[in-house]
């Protein structure tokens, strides 16, 4: 069960706020006294002075409010400082009972009162609220006596009202405090030196889970609690205070009765006498644990982040939005030859160097408007060499959607770019001996083949003039035999090297090999043509003619398509040629598999790539397959 604190006594004391309560409280019983001294005065004056008439006067015009009541309340007699507390005329009092003017639901215990009173024999007091005829409630302390026969009352009347609202206000105003200090886990003190006492706010007994009786309202008892080993540093930065007579600000530990520890921020002033000594010191103590824990564990993910980000190959830094670095991680330190403590603060531009700042900017600005952007730059490397680098800027976004920074990535692409060139040299080469083979063996059939067959066929021909009906049905198979040869040499000769696209171009190459396909596949092409496209240079149609065919022996070979639409365009400065199948289709990424072949995929890029063009396949298991390229018209004419 929670215990309840009780009010300290004038010694010590909860808070400032209550040890000044406290002092005006005194200072009430003080005037209290007084006053009731005035009325022993007047009482002395009375008996003495009665027969010179000086009782009515004092009566009269006491700064207290005397009546005189019958046993039954009634009132007798009244001055005028009690009619004004009533709020009527004398006239219009006397003979009324007293009770009417309290309020309701104190009157039966202002009758218990008088009946005290009588009782007792001696002076009680007690409080009642007048509702009254007054413009305001009054807050009266009634002090009465009784006659020795009981059948009168002398009541003094002593108006608290002001005193009881400053002590509402200061209620008030202290149950506001301990609110807003609960609420802030912000506790207040106050150090008298002179006594020896501490005060405590109630937070302060939250904070240190402390009972008052372990307090004992001195600074040693707060002292036991303070961690062992931030004592002496909250004792010296105390010390230092008061030799410099300075405020301090320190956070350390305490220990709470089960062993927990609590980290604290305290601050504190003090007042000082002419020689320097602390009189009263007050400060605050704030239970800032949450926020060492948070503290805690932000370093330990930062650490953590910090570890993970030293460890990819890749630049990585942080950029607000005046363009100065808040983080780099190990390689973008070692690849500029600093480290993060030292670049933190400083322009991009003044690391990088004037030429590749004039390069990014523009990137940079536009990471900074809130776009994500890619490009390629050229960065010295430590070993003196230039490497080339894939950069992104990713903008940073606060809750508000505000841009506050980005975070920048690049990766060395040297080894790759070098790479992609030499496997591009390579199909280059390979097309090139692929065409060059083409030419030389259509040549050597042509030329070596043809004439001869020609001549056999001729002295066939001849022989078959001369020599009987026997001789000529043979003659005539074998001329049969030549004729049929020379047809599949001159077959053999067009596949190769395709008259057709040299004398008609790639619309009419496209629309005979695709008649050459279903005669030899039974699978339907379709060529269809998107306006009208003109005459390429003789290498620009001869590769887009060998991107068909590749697509189209592969639709015959894999996807079991019926068929197959070549789609051929011009638009402006870009041709267009797309082969869509709706056959098996493939699973894209089993061709980049070891093993898994995919050359004629590798050759149509390549051969795209060297046109300046782009190459696209679309294609997944059961949705058929789609290959789509364009090539710049341009540059096609300007070659």
């Amino acid at each position: 069960m929670k215990k309840e604190r009780h009010a300290p006594d004038s010694e010590s004391g909860r808070s400032p706020t209550y040890a000044a309560m406290q002092r005006l409280l005194h200072e009430l019983q003080v005037h209290e006294i007084e006053l009731e001294t005035q009325n022993t005065e007047l009482k002395a004056a009375r008996d003495e002075n009665l027969a010179l008439g000086t009782y009515t006067d004092l009566y009269d015009f006491a700064p207290v409010g005397y009546l005189t009541l019958d046993r039954n309340g009634t009132i007798r007699n009244i001055n005028f400082n009690a009619a004004e507390l009533l709020g009527a005329e004398r006239s219009k009092l006397i003979g009324r009972r007293f009770s009417v003017f309290v309020a309701e639901n104190e009157r039966p215990a202002f009758s218990e009162y008088l009946d005290t009173l009588v009782k007792t024999g001696v002076k009680e007091t007690c409080e009642v609220m007048l509702p009254g005829l007054a413009a305001t409630p009054r807050s009266v302390r009634v002090e009465g006596t009784a006659s020795p026969t009981g059948e009168e009352f002398c009541v003094a009347l002593i108006n608290i009202t002001a005193q009881k609202s400053i002590e509402a206000k200061l209620r008030a105003s202290e149950t506001h405090l301990n609110e807003a200090q609960r609420l802030t886990k912000l506790g207040s003190w106050e150090r008298d030196y002179s006594r020896n006492v501490l005060y405590w706010s109630d937070e302060m007994f939250r904070i240190t889970e402390m009972e008052s009786a372990d307090f004992n309202n001195n600074f040693e008892s707060y002292l036991a609690i303070v961690h062992p080993d931030d004592r002496g540093r909250f004792l010296q930065t105390a010390h230092i205070a008061h030799k410099t007579q300075t405020p301090y600000n320190i956070e350390y530990r305490l220990v709470m009765p089960d062993g927990r520890v609590k980290w604290v921020h305290s601050q504190a002033s003090a007042n000082y006498d002419h020689h320097g000594q602390p009189l009263i010191m007050t400060g605050t103590i704030q239970d800032i644990t949450q926020r060492k824990l948070a503290d805690e564990a932000l370093r330990r993910s930062e650490g953590l982040l910090q570890l993970i980000i030293d460890a990819v190959p890749t630049l990585i830094s942080y950029v607000d939005t005046a363009c100065r670095y808040r983080l780099i991680n190990r390689c973008y330190a070692e690849m500029f030859r600093t480290n993060a403590e030292a670049i933190r603060g400083i322009h991009v531009r003044d690391i990088v160097g004037e030429a590749v700042w004039a390069t990014v900017w523009p990137f940079v600005r536009r990471a900074l408007a809130g776009e994500q952007v890619s490009y390629e730059v050229m960065l010295k490397n430590p070993q003196g060499g230039m490497s080339l680098f894939q950069a992104h800027s990713i903008p940073d976004r606060d809750d508000d959607g505000r841009i506050r920074g980005y975070v920048g990535l690049a990766h060395d692409i040297t080894a790759q770019k070098t790479k992609e060139l030499t496997l591009r040299r390579y199909s280059q080469r390979l097309i090139d001996l692929e065409e060059e083979v083409r030419r030389t063996l259509a040549a050597e059939l042509h030329d070596e083949m043809g004439p001869d067959l020609t001549a056999l066929n001729f002295n066939l021909a001849l022989i078959g003039t001369e020599h009987g009906p026997d001789l000529d049905e043979l003659v005539s198979d074998s001329a049969q035999l030549v004729d049929g040869l020379s047809r599949k040499i001159r077959n053999i000769m067009s596949r190769l090297q395709s008259p057709v696209l040299f004398d008609y171009g790639l619309e009419a190459a496209l629309r005979w090999y695709a008649d050459l396909m279903m005669k030899r596949t039974g699978m339907s092409v379709s060529i269809v043509t998107e306006g009208a496209v003109p005459r390429l240079p003789q290498d620009y149609e001869l590769a887009l003619f060998r991107i068909a065919k590749e697509a189209l022996t592969n639709a015959a070979k894999y996807s079991g398509a019926k068929s197959v639409t070549v789609t051929l365009g011009c638009t402006g400065s870009t041709v267009r040629m797309s082969v869509i199948d709706e056959g098996m289709g493939f699973d894209q990424s089993a061709v980049l598999l070891p093993g898994a072949g995919g050359w004629g995929l590798t050759i149509m890029r390549e051969r795209t790539k060297m046109l300046g063009g782009t190459f696209r396949l679309e294609t997944a298991p059961g949705a058929g397959a789609a290959i789509y390229l364009e090539i710049p018209k341009e540059k096609a004419d300007a070659d």
